[in-house]
């Protein structure tokens, strides 16, 4: 956090004792404010018991900010509403606060790993947030025709506009630029999603999504201020 960022990164940190019915399958999403506007997004809860689907759907990777296999949630979503059975994970230091991994999809023989770093101009300013992803095999993996997936939600105000080749920038409604996401590894497409800043009530936004074939490898993408 500084006067004008506010970066967060979701460490993998349960005690099996906590309650867990206000889990999500938010491993490794980040969020992103700008001189107080919010950019990168939590996508928030909605409901609880209204609907199956849509408690579902607002505690999935799927509208996270992290990345995950396409079809498999880490830890299964059913009908049990009030809880998600996420084993026990150890809390971050101060010297990896901004790195993190999960092994949610053991069965797979796979390790999730995330690391946010920070570009700096002369003066010690945060001009650009480079964010790397990989997978990583443990054991006897298994991942032949699974895809690999990304998603930014962002917040209602935020506009895209593509700038080249899997670069977009990321405009206010009045027309200001905030920033540009960019990376040689992933191409984000833009999709219509659900977002819920108040409960009880949702609004469409964008979400950046991104498909790969899943392999362990590494994946850089970019945000410029």
């Amino acid at each position: 956090k500084s006067k004008k960022l506010n970066v967060t990164l979701r460490h993998h940190a349960y005690n099996k004792l906590q309650p867990s019915g206000h889990f999500h399958n938010d491993f490794l999403s980040i969020t992103l404010s700008i001189n107080g506007i919010p950019i990168i997004i939590d996508p928030g809860s909605y409901v609880y018991t209204a609907s199956n689907y849509w408690r579902n759907y607002f505690r999935s990777s799927q509208v996270h900010n992290g990345f995950y296999i396409d079809g498999l949630e880490p830890i299964r979503l059913d009908n049990n509403l009030f809880g998600l059975e996420i084993p026990a994970g150890f809390p971050c230091t101060e010297s990896d606060a901004f790195e993190s991994s999960h092994e949610l999809y053991k069965d797979l023989g796979l390790k999730a790993h995330r690391k946010v770093s920070f570009d700096k101009d002369s003066f010690g300013n945060i001009t650009g947030i480079i964010v790397n992803d990989s997978w990583k095999k443990r054991g006897d993996s298994r991942f032949d025709n699974l895809t690999s997936t990304w998603n930014l939600t962002l917040h209602p105000q935020i506009k895209v506009i593509r700038q080249g080749e899997s670069s977009w920038d990321l405009v206010s409604y009045d027309n200001i630029k905030l920033a540009n996401i960019s990376s040689s590894d992933l191409d984000f497409e833009p999709i219509r999603g659900w977002a819920s800043l108040n409960y009880g009530e949702k609004v469409q936004i964008t979400r950046l999504v991104a498909k790969k074939p899943l392999k362990p490898s590494v994946y850089t993408w970019k945000i410029v201020l």
